[in-house]
């Protein structure tokens, strides 16, 4: 089944009941990745939704009691018939209609998921090569609106981008910078919080030993949770960015404050018009092709 983010927030966010055992447990994690991969279609918080599911039935499978155990000669196969006796518990058998059998079934799942060491990695990667440089943009951006007010243009993309690339400008491309902006445009300001504000959403591991644990218990509480949303509603109205993800109106907005600029950085700031023309300059290999706010 096709991942759906409103109806994902709407769970998070207690607008909505779980509809099967351990519902808010795998969308939780299917967010935390859906951050890091926020494309149209999803692709990754599906794989997410699929390995989630699968760790938890797993478990389930360990734990159940097999009747006629001795009479199959000991094995601990999970049987076509053992399935079939699992399938008798609503709480298997929800989870697996919802995961499993909407994706075509357990074979289908082999050809179509990533393993999980594969999928862990690719996650990795993806944190590693973007987090810092995402946060670091909604940071200036946080710190021009809350403590520039007068010039509202001051908080967009373009001036983040000149602001953090000026200082190391011999080794910064500016079109590859909006090409790594441009992706994570709908989920900025939940990596700056998970990044900078201490929020504990990094994914699991799928590949660990611990990751049905970790889905079970996740490190972040329903308390800390609803911050993150009220916080990251917060940013959301300051910046007034249209791109960003939308969140259901129960989320009231939570403020934090924003350290001001010192005497340097306002200076840079102050040269912003002179830094965009020379990172812009296609002579110098840095350009866009022109300034975008």
């Amino acid at each position: 089944m096709a991942f759906d983010l409103d109806d994902c927030l709407e769970l998070l966010l207690d607008a909505r009941t779980e509809e099967f055992p351990h519902e808010r447990l795998i969308r939780l994690f299917q967010f935390q990745i859906w951050i890091w991969y926020p494309g149209a279609k999803g692709h990754a918080a599906s794989h997410a939704g699929r390995l989630a599911a699968a760790a938890i039935l797993r478990k389930l499978e360990k734990g159940h009691r097999w009747r006629g155990l001795r009479e199959a000669g000991g094995s601990r196969q999970i049987t076509l018939a053992k399935l079939q006796t699992l399938s008798q518990s609503d709480e298997y058998r929800r989870i697996f209609t919802e995961f499993i059998a909407s994706g075509g079934g357990w074979s289908n799942l082999l050809f179509t998921t990533p393993w999980a060491p594969e999928f862990d990695k690719r996650v990795k990667q993806r944190i590693d090569d973007h987090a810092e440089f995402i946060a670091d943009l909604i940071e200036y951006r946080l710190r021009a609106a809350l403590t520039l007010p007068e010039e509202p243009r001051r908080s967009g993309p373009t001036h983040a981008i000149v602001f953090k690339g000026w200082p190391n400008r011999s080794g910064f491309v500016t079109r590859t910078a909006f090409n790594w902006w441009k992706p994570f445009r709908r989920t900025a300001v939940f990596i700056y919080l998970i990044e900078r504000r201490g929020f504990d959403m990094k994914p699991p591991c799928a590949d660990d030993d611990g990751f049905c644990e970790h889905l079970m218990h996740p490190p972040i509480s329903k308390v800390q949770l609803k911050r993150f949303f009220s916080e990251y509603q917060f940013a959301a109205n300051v910046l007034g960015d249209e791109s960003f993800c939308a969140l259901p109106q129960v989320v009231h907005p939570a403020e934090f404050q924003m350290k001001p600029f010192s005497t340097e950085e306002l200076s840079l700031i102050a040269a912003y018009p002179e830094h965009a023309k020379e990172m812009n300059d296609p002579k110098k290999g840095l350009g866009v092709g022109r300034t975008r706010t």
